[in-house]
């Protein structure tokens, strides 16, 4: 099932998916830490488009364990800091985004969240259009 794309265009397997939320995961790491430490510094988008990204870093040949454990690493650092501050001082530690201008902590995890849930829905998506073809062809 990790493995399987679904027949739509642009489409990408679990494996895939899993994956680019570890480098999405990398990349809020990193801009969360620039925050705090280099405030008001710009952001860097870089990465090219989503295809690319997957084309050249080779998604699909990624452990899914392992992309999960960067996630879970990173994510218990990031929670395990920021669940003591204020949201006075979230806000004050900001980065310069290229298209949205000056973004705080806050905003930097919300933009995160939600960039994972819409990826959950595509994971939805696949398990029940695998499950769908699974029994098609049973």
């Amino acid at each position: 099932m990790i493995d399987f794309t679904p027949e739509i265009p642009d489409a990408w397997s679990i494996k895939e998916h899993v994956a680019h939320l570890a480098d999405i995961e990398v990349r809020t790491f990193i801009r969360y830490r620039n925050s705090v430490l280099d405030k008001g510094i710009g952001l860097v988008l870089g990465g090219g488009d989503v295809d690319t990204s997957n084309r050249l870093l080779k998604y699909s040949a990624q452990k899914v364990a392992d992309s999960l454990e960067i996630i879970g690493l990173l994510r218990k650092i990031t929670i395990e800091h920021v669940s003591g501050m204020s949201d006075d001082a979230m806000e004050g530690y900001t980065i310069k985004h290229p298209d949205l201008g000056m973004i705080n902590l806050k905003m930097i995890l919300s933009i995160a969240t939600q960039h994972v849930d819409k990826h959950i829905e595509y994971l939805s998506r696949n398990i029940a259009l695998f499950d769908e073809k699974r029994k098609t062809h049973s």
